[in-house]
């Protein structure tokens, strides 16, 4: 840029600043988002019912009036759960992921303060993927005071507090194990979410646990590929009610209650697009939270009858975490909006900063073949010309750069990844978002690694060639060790390299100045009056040579890439828009 244009070049600067920090606001936008989502968790036991929202749990009646709001911290959990339950004496037990640990709390009324303690799960025993857990002395028999499902093992687990693991069924009979409830007589429900069917656990007689009857997930009322049963409860009679999504994680889902003998019996319908993420079962009525429209439904057990669960300042509490959601979204949004927007101003500006003179200027000519001699030194053999010292070394960095912005990228990535992972394994709404944030980080960042190591390779091959004269005819040194020898009229040239069968030799290394690579006199006196009466071409046709012979077929291998990556974000733009 020149100091004769300090306006320019001010606001160039200030454009650079402003999208840096639409990019900060686009991350951070997307990750308060993320964490404004809807209920996730519910349990349900005696006269209480536990809801979790967005980094909160509010404490219910059964009658759906608010008691208190409680957040996780003051509960001593500093992340979101992956399990509630209410224990049999009404104590709270919370389930989360990393590590994977149980803490179990007790409310102190009338001052409503908790009392909390944790439960390490053994090393042994963690599940590292999305499990549940479930505390019932009912259960026969009862190897352990806690029963875990964990979806990464594809096992269920019984864990005595005493340190004792053990595996409750032989390895294979489950995939991807999710929610588990007890059912009448002391059995145990399991969703084998990835096998598409809930299973019945029983007594095997000698004192373990077997199989019994199961109940496959696709049935008459089973609607768009809905097949993954994820969460359930037991109702009244022994009812199951179960929610079928269309995928292990996120996506739609419908509510679906299955008789323990007969099977799938009825589909509930609720209103708006259900994102089913629990459901919990008190004083006859199914409780089913609802991640999008931040809602919990309330289904009469009996009577199928659908209605809202929650009073007023529930409701109320609700519906400013999805206004608070939508103003984040439409944030991030303006942020994007606000990254285009600033990278256009800023080139603009760099332009106007740029004297008219400069802003398209032709790169140099390596030769003037018009001051060239009449003709090369004679000389027996082939005279091999040296090269510049400086440009030899810089050849060395050259082959690594490529590996090293890939290495760049693959190390952003791998920090992108591991700084959403607790969220997105544990909360849906943030798989939503950051998974999608990610995507467009793996699209990008997949053609930039591409392009960086398929230049930096082709860089290299071209600029390793060397280059020869025996007054006659150029000889050249290909990479993998061939020698070529060319007359005068089988080559063109653009002014900065030699064109032979699609082979490119370089005369003077990249970059707007044209580094040097042969020391001075080289070129002008073995190449130069070769060149006198060789054409001259424009770089595009010059492209389209290699191209035709051949040798620039990764230059349509990055195109590709390119192409895929803009792809994956624009139709992750499409989809979250």
């Amino acid at each position: 840029m020149d100091n004769k244009h300090p306006v320019a070049r001010t606001l160039a600067v200030l454009f650079l600043v402003l999208l840096l920090l639409s990019l900060g606001g686009r991350f951070r936008s997307s990750e308060m988002a993320a964490a404004s989502v809807g209920p996730t968790h519910i349990a349900a036991g005696g006269e209480v019912v536990y809801v979790h929202a967005a980094g909160s749990l509010y404490r219910l009646d059964s009658t759906g009036a608010l008691l208190d709001r409680i957040p996780l911290q003051a509960l001593g959990v500093d992340s979101d759960p992956i399990d509630l339950r209410v224990l049999p004496d009404g104590r709270l037990l919370v389930a989360t992921q990393r590590p994977a640990a149980i803490r179990v709390c007790q409310w102190v009324e009338p001052a409503g303060d908790s009392v909390c303690e944790t439960l390490p799960i053994p090393r042994s025993a963690r599940p590292e993927r999305q499990f549940k857990v479930l505390a019932d002395p009912a259960l026969k028999p009862s190897p352990a005071d806690f029963i875990l499902t964990d979806a990464r093992g594809d096992d269920v687990l019984g864990w005595n507090r005493s340190g004792a693991v053990v595996s409750l069924l032989p390895p294979g009979t489950l995939a991807g194990p999710n929610d588990l409830a007890a059912g009448p007589g002391g059995t145990l429900w399991i969703a084998d979410t990835d096998h598409r069917r809930i299973v019945e656990l029983v007594a095997d007689g000698e004192g373990g646990w077997k199989t019994g009857r199961e109940h496959g997930a696709v049935h008459a009322w089973m609607r768009e590929a809905r097949h993954f049963p994820m969460m359930l409860a037991a109702g009244p009679g022994g009812q199951l009610w179960v929610t079928q999504a269309s995928e292990f994680s996120d996506g739609r889902a419908d509510l679906v209650t299955f008789d323990p003998e007969r099977g799938a019996t009825g589909r509930i319908d609720l209103p708006g697009s259900l994102f089913a993420t629990d459901v919990a079962a008190i004083d006859g009525q199914i409780l089913v939270t609802d991640l999008d429209t931040f809602r919990v439904f309330r289904v009469d057990a009996l009577t199928r009858h659908v209605g809202f669960f929650g009073d007023g300042d529930f409701t109320a509490a609700m519906d400013d975490l999805r206004a608070g959601r939508a103003r984040y979204l439409r944030l991030s949004t303006w942020s994007l909006v606000a990254v285009v927007l600033c990278a256009a101003l800023m080139i603009a500006a760099a332009v106007a900063a740029t004297p008219k003179g400069q802003r398209l200027t032709p790169a140099p000519v390596a030769l003037d073949v018009e001051a060239a001699p009449e003709s090369a030194p004679e000389v027996r053999g082939v005279h091999w010309l040296p090269r510049e010292p400086r440009f030899e070394r810089s050849l060395v960095w050259l082959k690594w750069s490529g590996v090293s912005a890939a290495v760049l990228m693959v190390t952003v990535l791998a920090a992108l990844w591991f700084m959403t992972r607790s969220l997105t394994d544990s909360v849906p709404g943030a798989d939503d978002l950051l998974q999608g944030e990610f995507t467009k980080f793996v699209g990008l960042g997949v053609a930039f690694v591409s392009i960086a190591l398929f230049a930096s390779h082709q860089a290299g091959r071209a600029l390793a060639l060397r280059l020869g004269s025996d007054g006659r005819r150029l000889h050249f040194r290909l990479h993998d060790g061939r020698d070529l020898a060319a007359a005068p009229s089988d080559l063109v040239w653009t002014g900065r390299a030699i064109l032979y069968r699609g082979f490119r030799v370089p005369l003077q290394g990249p970059g707007a100045k044209g580094a040097r690579i042969y020391p001075e006199g080289e070129l002008e006196n073995w190449v130069a009056p070769l060149l006198r009466d060789v054409d001259r071409i424009s770089e595009w046709e010059a492209l389209k040579r290699q191209w035709r012979a051949g040798q620039a077929g990764w230059v349509w291998l990055v195109f590709a890439v390119v192409v895929l990556g803009l792809v994956l974000v624009g139709a992750e733009a499409f989809t979250s828009g």
